[in-house]
């Protein structure tokens, strides 16, 4: 019976604090069953973007969307309703950090790289701090489907 009790007792310590590690992220979630990978490959679409604490949201005119794909590539669409059409178009190549707390971005054709850190990777939500902008950062709010 004490064994029994010691058993439990380290099981419960062991989830508790395996649950509380998890959170890689400012405002991930503390335990999920997928993975990194498995989160971000998705179609997510803009909507809202923050600097210096002001929250602004994507003009229904404009739709940025990012299609991440499990084979590593990426596509990134900007579209305008009011030409009705397609405005940048850009494909390349995604990545993790090795630690996998940003997310890497590389072109095709030019090879220009974009970095950016993950505030929150939630299955139907994104957040990415810009870190290549001259001034304020912005913090980019994505919902997949």
């Amino acid at each position: 019976m004490k064994q029994r009790s010691k058993i439990a007792v380290f099981s419960l310590a062991f989830l508790a604090l395996a649950i509380t590690s998890c959170n890689k992220y400012e405002e991930g979630s503390n335990f999920t069953v997928y993975t990194k990978k498995a989160r971000i490959v998705n179609e997510w679409t803009l909507e809202s973007y923050q600097v210096n604490n002001v929250v602004y949201t994507e003009p229904t005119s404009l739709v940025t969307k990012y299609t991440f794909n499990s084979d590593g590539s990426y596509m990134q669409a900007i579209s305008s309703a009011a030409i009705g059409s397609s405005v940048i178009n850009t494909s390349g190549k995604w990545e993790f950090s090795s630690d996998k707390t940003k997310l890497l971005l590389t072109a095709s054709g030019n090879n220009y790289s974009s970095e950016f850190i993950i505030v929150a990777l939630k299955n139907k939500e994104l957040k990415l701090k810009e870190t290549q902008f001259a001034g304020a950062p912005a913090i980019l709010k994505f919902v997949g489907l």
